[in-house]
């Protein structure tokens, strides 16, 4: 079965890229990562656009936060959603929840924020 090298998600034979991160997938699970983590993951947010997951990302991953991006479109249909008005959510592994919803709330309110003021 090939793994993702960035989340560690593993896919079907004949999957060749990950749906999540777009890395491209590799014969063995990554080094270092406990794939028993992945069952205690929690979404911190829902995002509304493929662009919102990666920046949000990176926010959590500077500040030492692994996540995950969970898209909810069916991959090779491109019109078909899962029933949801969002694109996706973004999971943390539970313990990291509250840090991580206190990092996307102040970067919310900074863009929140009236550049005149």
């Amino acid at each position: 079965m090939p793994w993702c090298p960035k989340c560690g998600k593993e896919y079907p034979p004949e999957e060749t890229d990950c749906e999540d991160c777009n890395a491209v997938l590799e014969s063995a699970p990554p080094q270092g990562v406990d794939l028993r983590d992945y069952a205690d993951m929690v979404p911190v947010c829902y995002l509304e656009n493929e662009i919102e997951g990666p920046l949000l990302q990176d926010i959590l991953e500077e500040s030492g936060i692994h996540s995950i991006i969970r898209s909810y479109k069916i991959p090779g249909y491109d019109l078909l959603e899962c029933g949801t008005s969002n694109w996706g959510e973004l999971l943390v592994l539970e313990p990291d929840l509250e840090k991580a919803t206190k990092l996307l709330d102040e970067y919310e309110k900074g863009i929140d924020k009236d550049p005149a003021s």
